[in-house]
C-alpha cells in the first residue's frame, strides 16, 4: 500500500487503521489464530494486542496530520467510513476474493479508492463528513448499523464475553470528546489550582451559557435600528400588538422591494428567539412576574419568528419592549463585567482599553464563539490519548493551552461597549407621560418635591434641548429598573446608574452638580422639570414640544371676540401679564402646570387622556374657560403639590381651552421677558 500503486496518503492511512484494528479484534477474540497470520521478526507475538494498539494511536495520529482536524474529528471520519463499508453493497464479482493473485489484490485496492473518494468523501469537506455523521447518531440510530450503535453507545449491550462486539473496552478509543467531558475533568482539579492558575478558564466555563449569547449583538441591534428608523412614531402601540412580523415583511413597501433586507430581518428575528431562549431564565428577575410568564408562554409557542408579535422587536423600557431591549442591555453588561474581570486579572495596563459605542459594534468586538465549532475545537487540539495497561485508551486535557487560546482567541483586545444608545421606539400614541408610571415608583420609593432653588438652578444649567435628550433618557431607564427591582430611598440617582446599572462613559459635563446630589426620592419631580425644561428650550427655539396636540387646542388668543384681526402679540403679552408683579417661581409653577395639563389631559390616547374622558367635568372641551379647567385641576395632587393663584399670576379672562398652546407660548415668553436673555421673538409668535 505504498504511494507507487497511487493509493495516495489518506486512502493509506484508512486502509492501515481499517486492518490495524481487524488485527486487534482477531487478536483479543483468538489470540493464537492471530499469532498464525502474524509473522515479522518485529512484532511481539506474545502480546499482539499491545502492538495493534500502538499501531492504532499511531494511525489516529497519521490520520489527523493528513486531515488538518483534531484526532476526535479524523476519528469520525474513519467512523464514517467504516459505515460506509458496512452499509453499502460493493462489487465482489470483478476479482478473486481469496486475493491470491496479485491483480486482484491491486482491483480491491482500486475498488477501496475509488469507493473512498465516490461514496465516503463525495468531494465534500472533513467538516461536511462530520455533520453528516452526527446526523445519523442523532436522528438515525436505529437505522444504523450494529457496528455504529455499538461505538456510539447507541444501544445496550447484552452481557455476551464471546461476542466481540459487546466488549466496550473495544471502543474505548473511541471515547467521545464533549465540553461536558472536559468540564468533568477540569472540575476533578483541586480547587484551589482552578481559583488561582486556571481562573479565566475556571470563569469562562461558569459562564459559558450566557457568554455564548453574545455573538447575537449586532444582529439584534440592527434590526432594531432598522424598525426605528421605520416606524419610529409612525406606529400606535394598539397596531403593534395585533400584526405579525410577517404582515410587516409582507405590506410594508420597504421590505417588499429589497429582499436582501428582508432575509435580514428574517435572519435577524431567528436570532432573537435563540437567545431569548438562553436568556430568558436570566432576565426574569427584570420583569414583572406574571407579565414575564405571559411573554415567555407567547415566545415559547412561535417556532416561527414570524408568527411574532411585532411588539416585541419594538425596543421600549416597558410592555413588551422591554424584552428586546433588555435582552440588548444585557449583553452589553455580560461583555463588559468579563472584560473588566479580565482586564484586572490580567492586564497589566487597563488605560488603552478601547470603549466603542453599541452603533458601531461588530462580531470581531465581541467574545464571539460557537461552543460546538470554536470552543470544542480548541479542546480536541488540546487533548490526547494515554495508554493504560494496554486495555484502555484515556482522555488527557491540557488545561493550561485551553486557557490561553481562550484568552489570545475569544478574549484578548475586545473592548468595553456603551450601552446608551438603545434607540426606544416612540408610539405615535404614547406621550411616555402616565400616572400608573410614576403610582409604581412611588410604591417603591417616596417621592418628593424639588425646591425653586434647584430648578433655577438647573434652568441656568441647561439651554439648548438638545443638552437634555440623553440625561432624560437615562433618568427614564433608571425609572423603570427601581420600580422593576425596587432601590434604597437614600441612594444617589447618579451612583444608581454608574454603580448598579453599569452605565459607562456618562458625560459628567452634560449632570449639573444638582443632579449629582440628589437621591432617589426625586426621581418624579426631577424627570417631570427636565422634561418641562425640554419642551420650553424646544419653544424658545422655535419648534413644536407637543406634536401629538390636537389643532382643536391651537386657536390663536383673540380678547376681542368681535375683533376680525388678530390682536399685536406684544400687545397680548402685556394684557396676560396686566401690570401683576410677576415672581419668576409663580410663572415657573404656572407653566409646569400648565405643562402637565397638556400631556396629560389634551395629548390624545395617553392613559391620561382616557382617564379625563370619563371625568364628570370635560376638562378638555375647547370652549371652557381656561382658568375653570386650572382650579378643578387644583385639587389633583398629580398636577401640583401647591396652591396657585392663577388669577394673580396672570390674566386669564376670555383665554379658552382650544387657547392653551398659544398660551403656553406666551407663558414662555413671559418666563423669560424679565430676563436679560435675548429671546427671538419670531421664534415664539
Amino acid at each position: 500500500m505504498q504511494s507507487i500503486r497511487n493509493m495516495g496518503q489518506l486512502n493509506t492511512i484508512l486502509i492501515r487503521l481499517l486492518l490495524d484494528c481487524c488485527m486487534y479484534l482477531s487478536a483479543y477474540k483468538n489470540s493464537a489464530q492471530a499469532k498464525k497470520v502474524v509473522h515479522s521478526p518485529n512484532i511481539d507475538n506474545q502480546n499482539l494486542q499491545q502492538f495493534f494498539l500502538e499501531q492504532i494511536r499511531k494511525d489516529i495520529t497519521n490520520l489527523s496530520q493528513c486531515l488538518q482536524h483534531s484526532p476526535d474529528e479524523s476519528l469520525l471520519v474513519f467512523h464514517i467510513f467504516v459505515h460506509k463499508i458496512t452499509t453499502s453493497a460493493n462489487p465482489t464479482d470483478t476479482f478473486d476474493s481469496n486475493l491470491k493473485k496479485k491483480e486482484d489484490r491491486n482491483k480491491l485496492e482500486e475498488i477501496i479508492c475509488n469507493f473512498i473518494r465516490d461514496r465516503v468523501f463525495e468531494n465534500r469537506s472533513v467538516d461536511k463528513l462530520i455533520e453528516e455523521l452526527n446526523q445519523i447518531i442523532k436522528e438515525n440510530a436505529t437505522d444504523s448499523d450494529k457496528l455504529l450503535k455499538v461505538a456510539f453507545d447507541l444501544v445496550e449491550l447484552p452481557e455476551d464475553n464471546n461476542n466481540y462486539l459487546c466488549q466496550k473496552q473495544f471502543w474505548a478509543y473511541r471515547r467521545q470528546i464533549t465540553l461536558d467531558l472536559m468540564k468533568q475533568n477540569f472540575l476533578v482539579l483541586p480547587h484551589e489550582e482552578r481559583k488561582t492558575k486556571f481562573r479565566l478558564l475556571s470563569e469562562f466555563l461558569e459562564k459559558i451559557d450566557t457568554l455564548k449569547a453574545i455573538k447575537y449583538l449586532p444582529s439584534l441591534f440592527k434590526m432594531i435600528r432598522t424598525f426605528h428608523r421605520i416606524f419610529n412614531r409612525q406606529i400606535d402601540r394598539q397596531t403593534s400588538l395585533k400584526i405579525k412580523l410577517k404582515d410587516i415583511l409582507d405590506d410594508n413597501p420597504i421590505f417588499r422591494m429589497d429582499p436582501f433586507l428582508r432575509n435580514q430581518i428574517e435572519n435577524n428575528a431567528r436570532d432573537f428567539l435563540k437567545v431569548w431562549k438562553i436568556l430568558s431564565s436570566h432576565l426574569a428577575s427584570k420583569f414583572d412576574r406574571k407579565k414575564f410568564e405571559k411573554f415567555e408562554e407567547t415566545l415559547k409557542t412561535k417556532d416561527n419568528c414570524a408568527d411574532i408579535p411585532f411588539v416585541f422587536f419594538l425596543p421600549a423600557t416597558k410592555n413588551e419592549g422591554f424584552v428586546i431591549y433588555s435582552i440588548i442591555f444585557y449583553l452589553v453588561n455580560v461583555q463588559n463585567e468579563f472584560i473588566r474581570f479580565f482586564i484586572n486579572n490580567y492586564k497589566k495596563n487597563s488605560a488603552n482599553i478601547a470603549i466603542i459605542g453599541l452603533e458601531n459594534v461588530t462580531e470581531s468586538d465581541l467574545i464571539s464563539f460557537s461552543p460546538d465549532k470554536d470552543i470544542l475545537r480548541l479542546v480536541y487540539i488540546h487533548s490526547n490519548y494515554s495508554l493504560e495497561e494496554s486495555k484502555n485508551i484515556n482522555l488527557e486535557f491540557n488545561f493550561d493551552k485551553i486557557q490561553s487560546s481562550i484568552e489570545t482567541k475569544i478574549i484578548n483586545d475586545k473592548p468595553l461597549i456603551e450601552s446608551e444608545n438603545i434607540p426606544l421606539i416612540e408610539f405615535s400614541d404614547n406621550t411616555r407621560n402616565d400616572f400608573k408610571r410614576f403610582e409604581k415608583l412611588e410604591k417603591r420609593v417616596k417621592q418628593q418635591e424639588l425646591s425653586f432653588f434647584i430648578k433655577e438652578k438647573m434652568s441656568l444649567f441647561y439651554k439648548k434641548p438638545d443638552h437634555l435628550n440623553d440625561i432624560i433618557r437615562k433618568l427614564n431607564i433608571v425609572i423603570d429598573f427601581i420600580i422593576s427591582t425596587g432601590c434604597s430611598e437614600n441612594t444617589k440617582i447618579m451612583e444608581y446608574a454608574t454603580e448598579t446599572l453599569k452605565m459607562t462613559n456618562i458625560d459628567r459635563s452634560s449632570i449639573n452638580k444638582q443632579i449629582n446630589e440628589l437621591d432617589v426620592s426625586y426621581l418624579k419631580s426631577l424627570w417631570n422639570f427636565l422634561n418641562l425644561r425640554r419642551a420650553i428650550l424646544l419653544s424658545e427655539h422655535g419648534q413644536d414640544p407637543f406634536d401629538s396636540l390636537n389643532d382643536l387646542y391651537r386657536d390663536p388668543i383673540k380678547l376681542n371676540n368681535n375683533q376680525e384681526k388678530e390682536e399685536d402679540n406684544e400687545e397680548l403679552v402685556n394684557i396676560i401679564m396686566a401690570n401683576r408683579y410677576h415672581k419668576p417661581e409663580n410663572i415657573l409653577k404656572f407653566i409646569e402646570f400648565l405643562y402637565k395639563y397638556i400631556i396629560y389631559r389634551l395629548v390624545p390616547n395617553s392613559e391620561s387622556f382616557e382617564k379625563s374622558k370619563s371625568e364628570e367635568t370635560e376638562l378638555s372641551d375647547g370652549e371652557m374657560l381656561i382658568q375653570d379647567v386650572l382650579n378643578e385641576l387644583q385639587n389633583d395632587t398629580d398636577f401640583s403639590t401647591d396652591q396657585i393663584d392663577f388669577n394673580s399670576t396672570l390674566n386669564l379672562d376670555n383665554i379658552k381651552v382650544k387657547n392653551v398652546y398659544y398660551l403656553w407660548k406666551f407663558s414662555v415668553y413671559i418666563l423669560n421677558k424679565p430676563s436679560n436673555i435675548y429671546i427671538n421673538k419670531s421664534n415664539f409668535f
